[in-house]
């Protein structure tokens, strides 16, 4: 929108978020909210509109802050379905960490792919759990 404005004629100030938040910590109420940080943020630009700098939008830069910040969302999300896929495995499979060392690897994704759940194991016998196993473990 800056860069709209400011390529058809108009002004648009820049307002630093340190001023904004040293307005929003200057009044008793420590509210945090869209509504309430716009008002911060225009009580700033009637009071030192002219001592302001002058924005001066760069779409590029724009463009990699938000790939930034998708991609560290991205890692994020990763993390916690990492997390929650360990919880299940562990509830399902309580030793699984001895039998494979990534969780994602090969053997181990085609072992989940056929018995995604312990259950799936009821009526193998113990040979065959044991020949599965060195399948597995020798198979990839």
């Amino acid at each position: 929108m800056a860069q709209f404005l400011t390529d058809n004629g108009q002004v648009v100030k820049e307002v630093n978020p340190a001023l904004s938040y040293a307005e929003r910590k200057s009044h008793m109420t420590t509210q945090k909210s869209d509504s309430w940080d716009a008002e911060c943020v225009a009580r700033i630009l009637v009071r030192q509109f002219s001592h302001l700098p002058d924005a001066k939008p760069h779409d590029l830069f724009w463009s990699i802050q938000q790939l930034v910040t998708r991609r560290n969302g991205l890692v994020k999300a990763k993390g916690a379905l990492k997390n929650q896929l360990h919880t299940q495995l562990n509830h399902y499979y309580p030793s699984y960490k001895k039998f494979f060392s990534e969780v994602d690897g090969k053997t181990a994704l085609e072992f989940w792919r056929k018995y995604p759940s312990s259950s799936c194991l009821e009526g193998v016998s113990i040979i065959n759990k044991v020949l599965i196993g060195f399948f597995f473990i020798f198979s990839f």
